[in-house]
């Protein structure tokens, strides 16, 4: 073994310790100290303990450090890496993981919020390695498939009992329902399939609580176009032997419990089961167990009988069910006595009362049944003999009747299910089927059962060996790829042995049961004789051992023959079954097949052949579907969550799955696919380069003949005879683009100069290639590209060499988005949109038409001119020479213009509000198309500066979306193949430039990404494509670049800025373009160790003005560039402040942040910022400024001026008297302050602590207004103000909308808020308690919202009122608070919002009602953003019940119900005639569902049909009168037919109607007014239904009966909302 250098934190892999396990395998551990002859490590569980330092093998690969979504991934592949891999995975709750495209799944043991609708949106239509792996992505990719290539696929399900095929099977069953968009009855059904297959063929085992005994493969068929159209489940080898018999610990089938515990006692009496307990019964005794944790057998009873009715089982069906379960327990319980007679030995039954249930349930006489058990007929000679049975032939015998009649009644029922569900159609139909079949076993006692079980594993360990490698190795083999052949088990050997070749296993079975003489002992000596040779089958260790193995895939399994002919044979008594085709219950008679003839017996198919039947067909459908598969791990025996996965049962099962082969042949596989794409990228490269070096010798050769000709033209003598010469030739693409450009149909440049160039000149213009661009140049390339910025003021550059040199606060480390662009193209791309026949390569002439397709017939104006200014600013074309006539551009404003002409006010943020200034109100601009065209003209008709051109491209891209991706593909055109150097650099700047301002589309990103990637590209393309990043993060920008920002990038210096404190310090800042204000906040409180950062903003200082720009989504260089539009050299400056406290601030909490504060109040008050109310107030500011200033002691030393150092400046006046005056004031005020008093020079420095956070909390209460986050709104909703155009403040006090002289024209404190949230088009809604609601447009209303919600919830959290949202009269406990809706109540001492609303609703909590103390439940109370009591006028507003929406009705115990309304006379015109099936009448409450739509017209339409019965079923389970799961009911399947419908419109309200007359459900009724309310709010029914719902709401005394009636309803519904 190579040794490794080892290092402390290390991880490595070490040798198992104290283990002589086959299992035991090397495991990951971390380097804590090493000696010369041993190591100290820590495990996972950080266990740490010495090993010998031989036994550290080697340092583990960075990713088996953590962990990896695919396993393929690993740097390491061994068994130990993968099994970690799962280890680590399954630690944090990640349950899936990837082996190429085979999902492995790890047992949890628990509900993982992981399967919500929310998942199953986020996975439809994603790759598999796009998000994490999931269940959800195998399913999504099975139906995706379908769709696409219309072919078969299958989902094959494996793993041992207990690991979690089941729960698997139901989740893509659940994925593959949502997705499929029909929503139909159909789907419904398929899912309610579940329960009942799970009741009757699930049981506990010693492994699983809900194990599979039985295999099923569900075929779901979709129509084209990808609704579930139906499907059909084939079931498996039911293990019959559990019916009469369990191991310890295990249960029978669960429908028998759930049968004891769910029935009513009329119905146990009815079927004869007097005792409820399971341990009564024979048949379910055994095993001991009788109840299952987490598992309410009586509530899956009901849940069962539900399904049954969805999958339209009759009632009378379902009770011949349930009849002959009843039966099968008696049966069970039926003694039998030993007798003899004539020497022969007899059985009696001594149970006359059980076996008269037994007949009385079968149908049969009495007699009869007591004959058939203890007696046998055969046919000998011709004749019938009976003979007496035994007492253990007579139990053998009802034993196997038992087993027979359970098979019968489970077949029955799959085959009732398939009836109802596989609804059969002419066109053939593509289909996604499910196989949940039982894993491979190996019990202690390995029986027939086992030997099937296991014979079908090897059959699909066959059929996944044969698709995952022999497929893709023959494949490569073929194509005579250098491929390393992998080693993998082809069990085709053990296939022959059992079931496949002549003289197989299964065929000698049969051969042995057909023998009169045949046993079980025989039948084991004819297996040693025939096949004991065999390295594949293993004989007994002694010859005494009655047992035979077999080397499966798995393992070696021995398996014991005893019994397995009489399973083989599959039948009972001749007796029995002649007797039940004689009984009267019908249902018996229909489970088995007519009697066969006596003589023909032994022609009826044993198990084994039947079950190689079904194999053979299973194995043929999967076979012509294109298979996913998913294996499914268990991780402990204890079946308990978070548990360690054991490290034997794991690697067992991953030998078991072929995990390691198939992850090793996989990473094969991707490297040399890697490798191939590696090889065709350099091909590419090369063959690009080759291109590139033909294109300059070709341009340098024509360049050269031209030369040669204009000498030679100048230079000819006149001939005497004429010279045959060729006829020139047209001008090459070099020499078009040299001209100038030819005039433009809507824009028209002016006629620019000419003047003759001299052949050396013309030759210093051909092109040169970028790459040959070398180090020592590169400098000089720089300041060529920036060669603009000298010729612009410098007062930039000055401001940018002025940065202090303190220590900078950086910018934190931004983690690279490595995104997969390989199936992405920008030559496609351009190939695919662009228009005009351009092409994707630089060019110097005039675009004919826009790049992309523009709607606007200004967007297609904006794109030319864009172009024709890229290219003068990349040199591509000379720029307008100055000319007297000629008048440069006014771009004072050019921003503001562009958005004006461009007509755009939804992606162009309005400029931040600068306080106490004017705003500048930009020049109207028309947009009409003949204003815009004499814009662009005049642009490109005017001289121009760089830095203006950067601002009209950039400024387009900003302002327009539409325009951004037409300026990167322009952009883009230009780079690739561009000859020269200098254009080549000033494009990757403007591309850069451009990214640092605003994205690409999502559309053109990745193609955008791809282009930036290939080639030499990569060595410019990397500033861009952080820019990229950080604008994609934080979004586009406002305005354009600005000088101060072009200097940075010129310098190759970082962006940093002087940020000032308070204080009188500066701090240094590291932002980049695309630093948003919070950004920097964050950066500035976090470098300066802050940590009470609430309200702190930044402000820009201009000329005395100041911008807020606070702590939002405003990036920090818009208000620099913005500064520098109005005026280049601009004076601003940047500060950190307290913008706003908040209600609960405490200055204790964070001194360092006091301290700012502190000095930012003094600084204030000084110049006239914060204004005291009285003279006292600043006599008590300054009193304790100069206690913290200058400690305590005798005032009088101090000079006046000190002591007046605060006061406000306009306070002094000239002269000496005021000056004394104030310190006169300040004086008395001083020596009356208790920190003067107390005099402790030991705690000067806490007393000066306090006093400073007095003066802040002085500030937080005195000046609220002067500490808010304004933000410009325009009011589009709500009370009419004096002006649309506002302010909306935000403080520690509440809300307040001002005017720009700051007059507070509305207000509400944060107790009256009801609610906030941000819609679409920027609206900020605002509701409140007195339904006083606004709805303000504000660009950053995100931020506001942000900012109002922390502020509520926060407050909410420390909160200690509340009110009452229902009334109650009593409650449980003793000391139950009486409560009336809207009640305030205030909790007890230690009591806060917080723990209410963390906690359960049921939770009760002590609180004070109008002097009264007592207990409430925490669901009935609405925490109050306060932390003072509500005042009395709130108080009185809440009273009124407006404290949520909608209103909840009032418990039915506080009104009389008065006379109701029913919809009779509507159903007797309108409603269908009633079915044999309607139990109730169709105008009243029923629980059954609906077989047809209520109103006649409804029935007429087929496709309204299902969509009704769909929307009843629904309702039906909203309001609880049939079981649902866990799941929420997804209303949209409720109320969208009817939004959509008029006809399903007045079906939903029918159906509404009759659910609320007479039901005697107050839960249920409570649920339907639920309901109903809603579809008031939604959409309206016809004249003729409303009528009858108007009666019946004025008749009806619920609260939401008057909230349907109120006219704000009745305006509501009218308007038809369009989702629900």
């Amino acid at each position: 073994m190579s040794e490794f250098v080892r290092q402390h934190g290390e991880y490595v892999w070490v040798k198992p310790q104290n283990t002589t396990s086959e299992f035991a395998v090397p495991f990951g551990a971390r380097i804590v100290r090493t000696e010369k002859t041993q190591t100290l490590v820590c495990d996972d569980r950080n266990k740490q303990f010495w090993v010998p330092a031989g036994d550290v093998l080697k340092a583990m690969h960075i990713t088996s450090q953590e962990d990896v979504e695919d396993m393929i991934t690993l740097g390491d592949l061994q068994e130990y890496t993968i099994l970690r891999n799962l280890q680590n995975r399954y630690a944090k709750q990640l349950i899936y993981t990837y082996t190429g495209s085979m999902l492995v799944a790890i047992n949890p043991y628990q509900i993982l919020p992981i399967y919500t609708n929310r998942e199953i949106q986020l996975y439809r239509n994603k790759s598999l390695a796009e998000l994490p792996p999931h269940i959800f992505a195998i399913s999504d990719n099975a139906f995706q498939r379908l769709q696409r290539l219309k072919e078969n696929q299958c989902v094959v399900i494996s793993g041992e009992s207990g690991a979690g095929k089941t729960e698997s099977t139901k989740l893509i069953l659940q994925y593959l329902a949502a997705i499929s968009g029909k929503h139909s009855w159909i789907e419904q059904q398929i899912i309610e399939a579940n329960p009942i297959m799970e009741a009757f063929g699930n049981a506990k085992t010693v492994r699983n609580d809900n194990s599979s005994r039985f295999g099923k493969y569900i075929d779901i068929r979709f129509t084209p176009q990808g609704a579930i159209q139906g499907a059909r489940i084939q079931q498996y080898l039911l293990e019959k032997s559990r019916i009469v018999f369990q191991s310890r610990d295990e249960r029978n089938y669960h429908i028998f419990y759930c049968m004891l515990a769910g029935l009513s006692t009329a119905e146990r009496e009815r079927l004869k089961l007097q005792e409820q307990s399971p341990s009564q019964y024979h048949y379910l005794a055994q095993g001991g167990c009788f109840t299952l944790p987490g598992r309410g057998d009586a509530k899956d009873f009901a849940d069962i009988r539900a399904a049954m009715k969805v999958l339209s089982f009759k009632p009378e069906e379902v009770w011949s069910i349930l009849s002959l379960l009843a039966a099968i327990l008696h049966l069970g319980n039926l003694r039998f006595t030993a007798t003899e007679v004539a020497n022969l030995a007899t059985a009696e039954i001594d149970d006359t009362p059980n076996l008269q249930r037994v007949a009385q349930l079968l149908g049969i006489p009495i007699s009869a049944l007591n004959a058939a058990l203890t007696q046998r007929t055969i046919f000998v000679h011709g004749e019938h003999v009976t003979t007496s049975l035994s007492k253990e032939a007579a139990i053998e015998g009802r034993d196997a009747f038992v087993k027979s009649l359970y098979d019968g009644i489970f077949v029955r029922i799959v085959r009732r299910i398939n009836e109802t569900i596989n609804k059969q159609v002419d066109q053939p139909m593509n289909s996604i089927g499910v196989l949940d079949i039982f894993g491979f076993e190996n019990f202690d006692n390995n029986s027939f059962e086992q030997l099937c079980i296991n014979y079908a594993n090897e059959n699909l360990q066959q059929f996944f060996v044969g698709h995952i490698f022999k497929m893709e190795q023959d494949e490569y083999q073929n194509e005579h790829i250098n491929w390393q052949h992998i080693e993998f088990q082809d069990n085709q050997q053990i296939l022959d042995l059992i079931g496949m070749k002549p003289m197989n296993l299964m065929s000698l079975i049969d051969e042995e049961s057909k023998f009169p003489k045949g046993t079980d002992q025989t039948l084991l000596e004819k297996l040693h004789v025939q096949h004991g040779n065999r390295s594949i089958y293993v004989k007994g260790k002694t010859t005494q051992t009655s047992l035979f193995g077999i080397r499966h895939y798995a393992g070696v399994v021995m398996y014991n023959p005893l019994g397995f002919l009489e399973k083989n044979r599959d039948s009972f008594s001749g007796d029995l079954r002649t007797l039940v085709q004689r009984s009267a219950n019908k249902y018996l008679v229909d489970i088995f097949p007519h009697e066969m003839p006596m003589d023909t017996a032994k022609k009826q198919p044993t198990l084994c052949v039947k079950f190689r039947n079904s194999l053979d067909m299973l194995m043929r459908t999967l076979s012509q579907a294109h298979p996913y598969f998913i294996r499914c791990i268990k991780p402990n025996e204890y079946k308990e969550p978070k548990k360690k996965l054991l490290e034997r049962r794991k690697q067992n099962q991953l030998k078991k799955e072929e995990l390691l082969k198939l992850a090793k042949m996989k990473e094969a596989e991707e490297l040399l696919r890697l490798q191939q794409l590696k090889e065709q990228k350099e091909k590419e490269q090369r063959d690009q380069q080759e291109k590139l070096l033909q294109e300059e010798q070709r341009l340098k050769a024509e360049a050269a003949a031209r030369n040669a000709l204009a000498m030679a033209a100048v230079q000819q003598k006149k001939r005497t005879k004429p010279v045959k010469q060729e006829a020139p030739k047209a001008p090459t693409l070099q020499a078009r683009n040299s001209l100038p450009p030819p005039p433009t149909t809507l824009i028209v440049a002016a006629p620019l100069p000419t003047r003759p160039a001299s052949a050396a000149t013309r030759i210093n213009t051909i092109p040169e290639s970028p790459g040959t661009i070398d180090v020592e140049s590169s400098k000089q390339m720089v300041d060529d590209v920036f060669r603009f910025l000298n010729d612009e003021p410098d007062a930039a550059l000055r401001k940018l060499n002025n940065i202090s040199s303190g220590d900078t606060i950086r910018l934190p480390k931004s983690v690279p988005n490595n995104i997969d662009t390989s199936d992405f193209s920008y030559l496609k791309y351009a190939a695919t949109y662009f228009g005009g026949g351009a092409t994707a390569q630089h060019e110097r002439k005039p675009l004919k038409k826009s790049l992309l397709k523009h709607e606007h017939p200004i967007d297609e104006m904006a794109s030319k001119a864009i172009w024709l200014t890229i290219l003068r600013f990349m040199g591509d074309l000379p720029d307008v020479i100055s000319s007297p006539s000629l008048h440069a551009s006014e771009n004072e404003n050019l921003m503001s213009d562009l958005a004006s002409l461009l007509n755009t006010s939804d992606s162009y943020k309005p400029r931040l509000f600068v306080r106490q200034s004017q705003r500048r109100i930009p020049k109207p601009l028309a947009s009409g198309e003949k204003e815009a065209q004499e814009f662009y003209q005049h642009w490109l008709n005017v001289p121009t500066s760089h830095l203006e051109k950067l601002h009209f491209i950039i400024g387009h891209g900003i302002i327009k979306n539409a325009l951004r991706d037409e300026i990167l593909a322009q952009i883009c055109k230009q780079l690739y193949l561009n000859p020269s150097r200098s254009s080549y650099s000033r494009g990757w700047l403007l591309l850069s430039l451009c990214l640092s301002c605003f994205p690409p589309s999502k559309d053109f990103e990745p193609h955008l990404r791809s282009f930036m990637k290939q080639g030499t590209a990569q060595l410019q393309a990397t500033p861009s494509l952080q820019r990229l990043e950080r604008t994609l993060v934080n979004g586009p920008r406002c305005q354009p670049p600005s000088l101060f920002e072009l200097h940075a990038i010129r310098g190759r210096h970082p962006l940093k800025l002087d940020i000032h404190l308070m204080d009188g310090q500066q701090r240094r800042l590291q932002v980049d373009a695309a630093s948003t204000a919070r950004e920097a906040v964050h950066q500035l409180c976090q470098g300066m160790g802050l940590t009470d950062t609430f309200g702190f903003g930044l402000v820009m200082s201009l000329n005395g003005k100041l911008m807020p720009l606070g702590a939002g989504q405003e990036h920090v260089l818009d208000a620099i560039s913005e500064c520098e539009q109005r005026q280049l050299d601009a004076p601003w400056k940047l500060y950190l402040r307290k913008e706003m406290f908040a209600t609960w601030y405490d200055p204790s909490v964070d001194p360092k942040a006091t301290q700012l504060i502190y000095k930012q109040i003094l600084n204030g008050l000084k110049c006239g910022e914060y204004r005291c109310r009285s003279e006292k107030d600043i006599a008590m500011v300054c009193a304790l400024a100069c206690f913290v200033e200058h400690g305590p002691g005798e005032i009088h030393r101090l000079k006046p001026s000190e002591i007046t150092a605060f006061v406000p400046s306009d306070l002094l006046a000239p002269g000496e008297r005021a000056i004394e005056n104030w310190s006169r004031l300040i004086a008395v005020t001083y020596e009356k302050s208790s920190y003067v008093k107390e005099k402790q020079n030991d705690l000067l420095l806490e007393a000066q602590k306090r006093a400073k956070e007095d003066i802040c909390l002085f500030a937080h209460l005195s000046w609220p207004m002067r500490h808010s986050r304004l933000f410009e709104v325009v009011r589009k909703e709500g009370p009419k103000l004096q002006s649309d155009e506002l302010m909306l403040g935000i403080n520690s006090t509440g809300l307040f909308l001002i005017d720009e002289t700051e007059q507070v024209l509305a207000s509400c404190c944060f107790s009256e808020v009801l609610k906030v949230h941000v819609e679409s088009d920027d609206k900020l809604h605002v509701m409140t308690f007195q339904h006083v609601n606004f709805v303000l447009q504000c660009s950053t209303a995100q931020d506001a919202n942000e900012v109002i919600n922390y502020m509520l919830d926060n407050l909410r959290q420390r909160s200690s009122y509340g009110v009452a949202l229902d009334q109650v009269v009593e409650g449980d406990l003793e000391d139950c608070l009486v409560l009336n809706p809207g009640d305030l109540i205030e909790f007890e001492a230690g009591v806060t919002g917080a723990q209410l609303m963390a906690g359960n609703a049921q939770d009760w909590y002590r609180g004070c009602v109008n002097g009264q103390w007592g207990q409430f439940a925490a669901g009935n109370v609405r925490v109050l953003a306060t932390l003072t009591k509500p005042s009395e006028k709130l108080q009185d507003i809440l009273r009124e019940g407006r404290f949520q929406e909608p209103p909840k009705p009032t418990p039915r115990a506080n009104y009389s119900r008065r006379r109701q309304h029913n919809i009779s006379q509507l159903a007797e015109s309108h409603f269908r005639e009633p079915l044999d099936s309607d139990k109730a009448q169709l105008s009243k409450f029923s629980p059954e569902p609906l077989k047809a739509p209520l109103l006649k017209a409804v029935v007429k339409v087929p496709p309204l049909f299902q969509q009704a019965l769909v929307m009843h079923h629904h309702i039906l389970k909203y309001m609880g009168d049939i079981a649902r799961s866990n799941l929420p009911v997804n209303t949209d399947l409720i109320f969208q037919p009817a939004l959509q419908h008029p006809l399903l419109c007045d079906e939903l309200y029918c159906q509404l109607m009759k659910q609320l007359t007479d039901n005697s459900s107050s839960e249920s009724e409570k649920r339907g007014w639920d309901l109903l309310y809603l579809a008031t709010g939604l959409v309206a029914p016809s004249v003729l239904v409303m009528r009858e719902l108007i009666i019946l709401l004025r008749m009806r005394a619920d609260a939401l009966a008057d909230a349907c009636l109120s006219a704000k309803a009745f305006l509501h519904r009218q308007r038809n909302s369009s989702h629900p």
